[in-house]
């Protein structure tokens, strides 16, 4: 059975709820996005955490992020979605962006194989009807301010977030 959880205050306590499909249609209405996360896998696949209603509501492409807990990709896509609304409806793909996750920026990427539509935006699909919506990778780098698509990043950090094609 699929169910999620939601807290309606960041310090209340987690309520289960049933329906997702439900859930993140309240979601997009009430805020213009959902986000959902899904636990690192037991084959080394990595935690991940996407947008679903993004594209919908602020004509920005829907975000996917990898690597990070849960609760944190989560902020950090809320935070890029609020960003995006007031710059009408994008953020800049390939640059260094500031004030999403604390103490580094992000960087946006393009994804663009189906495959990697199908493997980790489903509610994306379903929400959309198809793969009619862009959809990009918000980066995150290494202690040291680099990042998995540049030169010296820590490999660790790179394994984390594996570049979707």
């Amino acid at each position: 059975m699929l169910w999620s959880a939601i807290r309606r205050a960041p310090a209340a306590q987690w309520e289960r709820e049933d329906g997702y499909e439900d859930v993140i249609r309240r979601h997009v209405a009430d805020v213009g996005w959902a986000v959902t996360a899904v636990e690192a896998g037991d084959a080394g696949e990595p935690a991940f955490a996407y947008t679903t209603g993004l594209f919908r509501s602020a004509q920005h492409p829907e975000l996917i992020v990898l690597g990070l807990p849960c609760e944190t990709m989560g902020a950090v896509l809320n935070t890029c979605g609020e960003l995006a609304k007031p710059l009408g409806g994008r953020l800049p793909l390939g640059e260094r962006v500031d004030g999403v996750l604390d103490g580094f920026p992000v960087k946006l990427r393009e994804v663009r194989a189906r495959d990697s539509y199908r493997a980790h935006v489903g509610y994306s699909l379903w929400f959309h009807d198809g793969y009619d919506f862009p959809l990009w990778q918000v980066l995150w780098p290494d202690r040291n301010g680099v990042f998995p698509d540049e030169p010296d990043v820590d490999p660790r950090v790179e394994a984390l977030q594996p570049r979707l094609p």
